[in-house]
């Protein structure tokens, strides 16, 4: 866009790759583990996955003089050279960094490297992870997923792979990249109204409809979602009536009841 292994938390099994990088590939500038490298920016969703309670930075970096594929406004289609990174911290302290890179030019999971990076104690250097993930990084209690994991999650509502970089997701003003700035720099190859990437409802509704589509919508959405139970929340209505999430649970006998996000009953 213009612009070791328990050392690193492994266990049984981990495969700890090639050590001695500075930072993960292409995210920071030379020699920094802090400024980012020219034509990375920082974005956030706007309903968030929950991740047992740890920080999350997100970037992302779009080729120059590309643009991503909106034809259809819910399922984006990035153009090759993509990267996005999502660091993990507890306490400011930097636990990993998932990289994925499109390196092909169709959509789908074949067309992107998925790879994490373990940081070091000390915040200067990251090692790549194999196929196993890691446990108990830096001694604390969260845990790398293994690469079978992640390809799985990026593998289900979205065929382009990306989950959290979209227009329900971007519609705020929150900073970062948003989708009023896709729209106004040009990289979208058809831009998207804010308005109609609007969630419905009053702030508890959003709430509710929004902690759905981040946190169970990978799995029940998309063209399939599993047990028929849609809760991806699609550009374009305006209601809460017209959502997924409105339609009846999965069988007709059995409710949820209980207090959701934003104290939300149901």
């Amino acid at each position: 866009m213009p612009r070791s292994a328990r050392a690193a938390g492994g266990g049984a099994g981990h495969d700890a790759g090639p050590a001695g990088l500075a930072g993960p590939p292409g995210l920071y500038a030379e020699g920094s583990c802090a400024e980012l490298a020219a034509g990375v920016r920082p974005f956030h969703p706007r309903f968030a996955l929950w991740s047992d309670g740890t920080d999350k930075e997100r970037f992302v970096y779009l080729p120059p003089g590309t643009r991503i594929d909106t034809s259809d406004p819910d399922r984006w289609g990035f153009p090759r050279g993509t990267r996005l990174y999502k660091t993990f911290s507890i306490g400011g302290v930097r636990l990993e960094t998932r990289l994925l890179e499109k390196t092909g030019t169709d959509r789908g999971r074949d067309a992107w490297r998925m790879v994490t990076y373990a940081w070091s104690a000390d915040q200067r250097s990251v090692t790549e992870v194999g196929p196993f993930g890691a446990q108990n990084v830096l001694g604390t209690e969260h845990d790398i997923p293994t690469r079978a994991a992640c390809v799985r999650c990026h593998s289900i509502a979205q065929d382009d792979a990306i989950n959290g970089l979209s227009a329900i997701q971007l519609a705020h003003d929150e900073g970062g990249v948003t989708l009023a700035a896709l729209n106004e720099e040009g990289w979208l190859t058809a831009p998207i109204a804010l308005v109609d990437a609007a969630v419905p409802g009053d702030a508890a509704a959003r709430a509710a409809l929004g902690y759905l589509h981040a946190n169970c919508g990978s799995c029940h959405g998309g063209p399939a979602p599993e047990h028929g139970l849609d809760l991806w929340l699609r550009v374009g209505p305006r209601a809460v009536e017209a959502s997924g999430a409105w339609t009846p649970p999965v069988c007709g006998c059995s409710v949820w009841t209980g207090t959701g996000p934003a104290g939300v009953e149901h």
